[in-house]
């Protein structure tokens, strides 16, 4: 119980903060760039990012903060990824009560007023990930938040997509081009 809200209480923090080793297997690189994107690596992963988007990135980041952003040129939207130890070996670990006492630790750590929406359990390249998706006032704005939990070799990598209503474009190419290293 206590590793479970200790979990929770990360992923949370996570969030109201943003406001390794193996090979990929051929099978799980990406090959098909989409039109106005180019690749972004670093040593953990490799997506497909916008190419009007600003990165940033911070060396030697430390655990709950982003060690890497990604931000829309208009502010409307934001992606940011951290790390933390992982208090779950997979991602089938996040069940939906899991995922719904995140999102009220996100409330209780921000101004906001989120609803949980959804959680899914899909696979980012080649890994498995907890996606965790909700939406309601964040700082008096409505917003679309999309966690993507991946524990990968005892760290846990949250990527967060945070999207005010009406952003365009679509990040589903962005999301769905995530592999891990």
């Amino acid at each position: 119980m206590k590793k479970t809200f200790c979990a929770l209480w990360i992923v949370a923090l996570c969030l109201a903060l943003c406001a390794c080793a193996a090979k990929l297997p051929a099978s799980a690189q990406i090959t098909e760039l989409q039109e106005d994107m180019s690749f972004y690596q670093n040593d953990v992963f490799t997506l497909q990012m916008f190419d009007d988007w600003t990165t940033q990135e911070t060396a030697d980041a430390p655990d709950k903060t982003p060690f890497v952003a990604f931000l829309a040129p208009d502010g409307s939207a934001n992606i940011n990824v951290l790390k933390n130890k992982a208090y779950f070996a997979s991602a089938t670990g996040v069940s939906e009560k899991t995922a719904k006492q995140i999102v009220e630790q996100v409330n209780q750590n921000s101004d906001s007023s989120l609803s949980f929406l959804s959680l899914e359990h899909k696979m980012l390249g080649n890994r498995a990930a907890a996606v965790i998706t909700y939406g309601g006032q964040l700082k008096g704005t409505d917003t679309t938040i999309c966690q993507q939990l991946v524990p990968v070799d005892g760290t846990l990598y949250c990527i967060t997509y945070t999207m005010l209503d009406g952003f365009s474009p679509d990040l589903t190419p962005v999301w769905d081009s995530v592999v891990f290293r």
